[in-house]
This record gives structure tokens, C-alpha cells and sequence, in this order.
């Protein structure tokens, strides 16, 4: 195949799915590409070298294709993240995987959310479970950020009052918070919001009400993104 039709990047896998016999087709996350879609070829098979492909791996993968289903040529292994350690971590890996796969765009590269995605991985093998709760919502709000849909933590939707800690807000995903007295309008408590934007989730009503507000922009934004691993853990 012509040379000009093959490419290379760093790489993790998001999802593996079985293809005819002895295959896989891998949707991978890359440095240099965004989302593509491969074929391994024979990874199936017992004592192929590509078999091992797995998520929370950083890879050097090389690629051929004209077409948007490309086919895996070379993998090497350049660093493993190890999540396996608690089933809280692994489904937390889940999640980011679903996410991701879901947002990014095909043939596009997204150098920040990849770094992004490096971090927290990053800070899931370092943390403890103590840790995960903040780690998820700051990757959540960045990730929004970066695809453009960025929230303020610290006003209300005027742009000009602070957020009080001691009030009650409820949220419009394209206009921000507004102080309410409705409990079927209220979100989340100002001193959460506070909270949040300061990567302190202090108590167990500050993870919750911080969870409540990035599923509803999820939901709101990305609403077709089906993320089965939530129902394990998040």
C-alpha cells in the first residue's frame, strides 16, 4: 500500500470489539489524530503480539486505510496505568473510556484532552478513594470546557453576582445558576459550587450535588454518549 496512506501516533484504546473470527476492531484515542477506528488483525489468535492490546495503556500504534475503518500495522507499548488494584479505579477508567469515546470527533486532533486524559489516569494509579470523586468532576468540567461548553463555578448566570454559600441554586445549561427556593428547581447548595470550583469536595453533600451538576451538562450536551459503567459505580 502506498506509503502516504499510513500514519502513526500515540495512542490508548478505548474499546475493543470482536471482529469476524480472529480480529478485533479497536476505537483508539491518538495524539495526532483523534478518534480512529482499526482493525487488528488475527489478535485473536493465540500467541499473536497484538492480542494484548488493552485500555489504560499508552501505545505507539502505526496504521494504514484509505477508508475510515483503518488496519493496525505495528503496537508498542510505551507505559501501563494500573487501575486493576480496586474495582472503584477500573470502573472510574470505564467511565473516562465511555466518555471519551463518545465526544471525540474522528480524524481530529485533540492534543489538550489527551494530555488531559494522561493526567487523570495519572492521578487515579496515585490517588486514593478518597481522591476520586474530584478527580472524575474536575476531568468532567475540563472536558466540557475544551468541547466548548464551559460553565461558571463562581457567578450566577448574569455574570456579575457571586455565587453565595449559603444559597440555593438551580441550573440552566446554557445560561448558569440562579438562586431558588423551589426544591424541584434546586441543584446544588452555593457552598458546593464553591467547592467544586475550588477542588475541595469536602463532604458527601458537595460530591453529590457536584455529580448532579455534571451529569445534567453531560446529559445536556452529550446526549446520545450511552455510559454503561455509571450503573457499576459513578
Amino acid at each position: 500500500m502506498p506509503s502516504q496512506y499510513k500514519a502513526e501516533s500515540q495512542a490508548f484504546i478505548l474499546h475493543r470489539r470482536d471482529y469476524r473470527e480472529s480480529s478485533k476492531i479497536l476505537s483508539c484515542f491518538t495524539l495526532d489524530h483523534g478518534r480512529v477506528d482499526m482493525i487488528c488483525k488475527g489478535c485473536r489468535k493465540q500467541g499473536k503480539a497484538t492480542r494484548v492490546l488493552e485500555p489504560f495503556r499508552l501505545y505507539k500504534l502505526s496504521w494504514v486505510g484509505k477508508t475510515d475503518l483503518k488496519t493496525l500495522i505495528q503496537a508498542d507499548e510505551a507505559q501501563v496505568y494500573t487501575l486493576q488494584s480496586t474495582s472503584s479505579k477500573l470502573y472510574c477508567g470505564l467511565y473516562l473510556n465511555e466518555l471519551l469515546n463518545g465526544l471525540i470527533r474522528a480524524s481530529e486532533a485533540e492534543p489538550e484532552v489527551f494530555d488531559l486524559y494522561r493526567r487523570t489516569l495519572d492521578d487515579l494509579v496515585e490517588g486514593d478513594d478518597s481522591s476520586i470523586q474530584h478527580i472524575l468532576r474536575y476531568f468532567e468540567l475540563r472536558i466540557l470546557e475544551y468541547m466548548g461548553y464551559g460553565v461558571s463555578l463562581t457567578h450566577e448566570q448574569d455574570g456579575m453576582t457571586p455565587i453565595h454559600h449559603d444559597s440555593y441554586y438551580g441550573f440552566q445549561p446554557e445560561h448558569g445558576f440562579f438562586k431558588t427556593t423551589d426544591k424541584e428547581k434546586f441543584l446544588a447548595r452555593g457552598d458546593s459550587i464553591i467547592a467544586l470550583n475550588a477542588g475541595r469536595l469536602e463532604s458527601a453533600r458537595h460530591e453529590r450535588e457536584a455529580r448532579n451538576l455534571t451529569r445534567l451538562l453531560i446529559g445536556y450536551y452529550l446526549p446520545n454518549t450511552k455510559i454503561q459503567s455509571r450503573k457499576f459505580f459513578i
